[in-house]
């Protein structure tokens, strides 16, 4: 039997587990902008692609999922290229909107959100924007502000359009960069009730034992080394797959976890740090005070 855990990539479908009610809601809730904020390697990306997955799978659904990956872009043109490739991939998606070809190549995305959204509208359609990677738009906000406060406007526009942005902590940055803005600050208008944290421990559970699997791919083990397994990693979804790649044996059974399997390679040391790094001033003294107590009440 296979190792079915997945550690690398983002996972959708079956692959993907929990985040049920956090979905439905970005899918149909009376918003229409949507801000997720999450730690690094919590499943943001997945998120957002099993959104794709399920707007496309719902017969009944008049969303155009349009996959925005923010990644690597330093500029405002950068940024419209993206999005025009995230267009250009799926061009079959937008032949009910009529779209001009050369509007769906446009170098301006501001320019073509309004009037692809104008022509969802007409359609009775609604474009479904899944932004990934977002942190990059807090160096486009200082150097190109007048560009990012058009973008900010057709983002909220509301009918015809529904957004969902994903990023770190590092966007509550942007409030600074906006602050002398004519217009409200970028992140005004969007809904940022929504964190991503740990899975719930059902949907724990269920990645642990592969639940989602046909019955022959889905993997056996005892109730205290899932609680174990839930206990070392709290259910962070990527912690869970790495631990249970670990443990995983070919006949399709996890081995009890030891003190042996809870090593941290290169990879989560940096995934570590980079957490660390976000925290606030604040957080790091907290999290400090817990790692060097031998024990510690809530009170202290």
């Amino acid at each position: 039997m296979r190792n079915p855990y997945v550690t690398g990539s983002y996972v959708t479908g079956r692959q993907h587990y929990g985040r049920e009610t956090l979905i439905d809601g970005l899918l149909y809730g009376e918003g229409r902008a949507y801000w997720v904020v999450g730690s690094r390697r919590i499943g943001k990306t997945s998120l957002l692609r099993q959104l794709e997955l399920a707007a496309l799978e719902d017969a009944d659904s008049t969303l155009i999922p349009i996959f925005w990956d923010m990644q690597g872009c330093n500029s405002f043109a950068c940024l419209s290229r993206y999005l025009a490739d995230g267009v250009s991939d799926h061009p079959e998606r937008f032949e009910p909107l009529q779209l001009p070809v050369k509007m769906l190549r446009s170098e301006d995305a501001s320019v073509f959100l309004a009037q692809a959204r104008r022509r969802a509208l007409q359609a009775g359609r609604e474009l479904f924007l899944l932004c990934d990677e977002t942190e990059v738009l807090i160096n486009i906000a200082r150097s190109a502000p007048q560009a990012m406060q058009q973008l900010h406007k057709q983002l909220t526009a509301g009918a015809g359009l529904r957004v969902v942005m994903t990023s770190t902590r590092q966007i509550y940055r942007m409030h600074d960069i906006c602050r002398n803005w004519p217009t409200s600050s970028f992140l005004a208008g969007f809904d940022m009730s929504h964190t991503l944290g740990s899975l719930g421990p059902r949907a724990a559970v269920e990645l642990i034992l592969q639940a989602q699997e046909p019955p022959e791919h889905q993997v056996r083990t005892d109730p205290p080394t899932v609680a174990a397994i839930s206990e070392a990693t709290n259910n962070h979804p990527l912690l869970l797959q790495v631990l249970c790649s670990r443990l995983f044996q070919e006949d399709g059974t996890l081995a009890p976890l030891a003190d042996e399997h809870l090593y941290v390679d290169s990879i989560l040391a940096g995934f570590f740090e980079h957490d660390f790094r976000l925290l606030t001033e604040a957080d790091r003294q907290i999290l400090l005070a817990v790692h060097r107590a031998t024990e510690i009440t809530p009170g202290q």
